[in-house]
């Protein structure tokens, strides 16, 4: 995922969560209720979270100059 899509999630998506929200898999759709979203929300974020420092700091590093 590059950047600006991670901060786009980060800003719009992962907020947006709070009010419901559904996974589709090749098996099927999942409904998670806004009642359900809160560790779910927080998984995600803090996978985005963890890819952004990753690419930022590959970005820095000297041998990506």
């Amino acid at each position: 995922m590059e950047l600006d899509k991670i901060g786009h999630a980060l800003s719009k998506q992962i907020p947006a969560m709070i009010h419901g929200f559904s996974i589709l898999t090749k098996h099927g759709e999942l409904e998670i209720h806004p009642e359900d979203a809160p560790p779910f929300i927080a998984l995600a974020e803090q996978i985005l979270r963890q890819r952004l420092d990753t690419l930022r700091r590959n970005k820095q590093s000297p041998e990506n100059r």
